[in-house]
């Protein structure tokens, strides 16, 4: 993910398109510029009408805290309110 900070950083229009992929509560409380909104339930659905096949996607969600991860580790940390909602146990993935 490192290289995809520095191309957003760099305020170069990247050769790839970020998918916020978390719930829409999660979104409207900040997103990376640019993002796209496709929450993993609608991926499915949408993906074909909001994405183009000829570019890139890297998709995100809150990082350490959400699904599988989450589950692994023996310690759970508060979530960073700017990845998801205030309050919220998770990030509605």
């Amino acid at each position: 993910m490192s290289d995809v900070a520095a191309a957003l950083a760099a305020g170069q229009d990247p050769d790839f398109v970020s998918v916020d992929s978390r719930s829409t509560e999660a979104w409207d409380q900040g997103h990376v510029p640019g993002a796209v909104h496709l929450p993993t339930a609608l991926v499915r659905e949408q993906a074909g009408q909001l994405l183009d096949r000829s570019v890139p996607v890297v998709t995100y969600c809150w990082g350490p805290g959400c699904n599988g991860a989450a589950r692994a580790g023996r310690e759970r940390r508060t979530p960073d309110p700017l990845t998801t909602p205030a309050g919220a146990g998770d990030c509605g993935c």
